[in-house]
C-alpha cells in the first residue's frame, strides 16, 4: 500500500466504537492503541451518551425523540400498563446498573411524579413511572409524558 498523508485518507464512520487502532509515538517508537485509550485521558467524562425526549398519550406506547446518541444501541419505547412505560435496548445486558446513570427531568409539570428509573435484572430495559397526586395519593396515570427529556450515561 503507498503511503499517504493523512489528509488524504478517508473520514471514519461515526460514531466511533472505541476499537478502532490508532498509530502514536510513545517514548520514540510508534506504537498502536484504541480510540477508547485515548478517550480514557480525559477522566471522569469518559461515557456514552443518550438524550432524547419521551412523549405519550392515551395508552399508546411513548414516542422517543432522540437528540443524541453516542451508545451503539437502539432504545424502544413500549407501554406497559398505566403510568409504566420501559425503555428496551437491542441489546441483552448493554445497560450495567453499577455503571449507568439516569437522569428523568419533569418537564415544568408540578403535578407529576417520575418514579426512580431502574433497570430490570436483564439489564436491557429502563422502567419508568408517572404518578399524580389523586385524593391524597399518588396514582399511576397516562398522559404525563410531555416531552419529558431523558438522559442515559453509560460508563465503561
Amino acid at each position: 500500500m503507498a503511503d499517504k498523508k493523512i489528509s488524504q485518507l478517508s473520514s471514519a464512520t461515526t460514531p466511533l466504537t472505541g476499537t478502532e487502532e490508532l498509530a502514536l509515538v510513545q517514548g520514540g517508537s510508534t506504537v498502536k492503541a484504541t480510540a477508547q485509550d485515548v478517550a480514557n485521558l480525559a477522566g471522569g467524562g469518559s461515557y456514552t451518551l443518550f438524550t432524547g425526549l419521551l412523549y405519550q398519550e392515551v395508552t399508546n406506547a411513548p414516542t422517543l425523540s432522540v437528540l443524541e446518541n453516542t451508545t451503539g444501541l437502539t432504545f424502544t419505547p413500549i407501554y406497559a400498563s398505566v403510568g409504566n412505560y420501559k425503555l428496551k435496548t437491542n441489546v441483552v445486558n448493554s445497560i450495567l446498573g453499577d455503571k449507568t446513570v439516569i437522569f428523568i427531568g419533569q418537564n415544568g409539570i408540578v403535578d407529576l411524579f417520575l418514579a426512580g428509573a431502574v433497570q430490570n435484572v436483564d439489564n436491557d430495559e429502563v422502567y419508568i413511572s408517572t404518578r399524580r397526586w389523586n385524593a391524597g395519593t399518588l396514582a399511576p396515570e397516562d398522559e404525563r409524558l410531555w416531552n419529558t427529556p431523558i438522559e442515559i450515561r453509560i460508563y465503561p
